[in-house]
């Protein structure tokens, strides 16, 4: 009987510690604006901007074709991501404040670059 007892309490608590420990070890799932992000990353950009709309709508074709215009030409890459409510921009040019200005007047331009 307490054998019984000794191997119970052996293996209930290795199976406990087992399933607390690959609880612990699945990572947190990412959502698509962060995988989005990370693809960006990946390309060893100068510099990341996320932009989105003031009003937080998703992007429409007006708002596809300002941005173009206003941001510079020389910018590699963009990402629409969340649903068409954000744009990722990846480039290894140097915006200008004009450009800056430009599209702050319809948008929230966030700088993602990493340090």
């Amino acid at each position: 009987m307490i054998a019984a007892f000794v191997s119970l309490l052996l293996f209930g608590c290795s199976a406990e510690r087992r399933n607390r420990t690959q609880t612990m070890a699945q990572p947190t799932p990412r959502t698509q604006f962060e995988q989005d992000l990370d693809y960006v990353r990946k390309g060893q950009f100068i510099h990341i901007y996320v932009i989105s709309r003031l009003d937080g709508e998703p992007f429409d074709s007006n708002d596809i074709a300002y941005l173009k215009a206003n941001a510079h030409p020389e910018t590699n890459m963009w990402v629409m991501t969340d649903d068409g409510r954000r744009v990722i921009a990846g480039t290894n040019f140097d915006w200008t404040r004009e450009n800056f200005v430009a599209l702050s007047k319809r948008f929230k331009i966030e700088d993602r670059t990493e340090r």
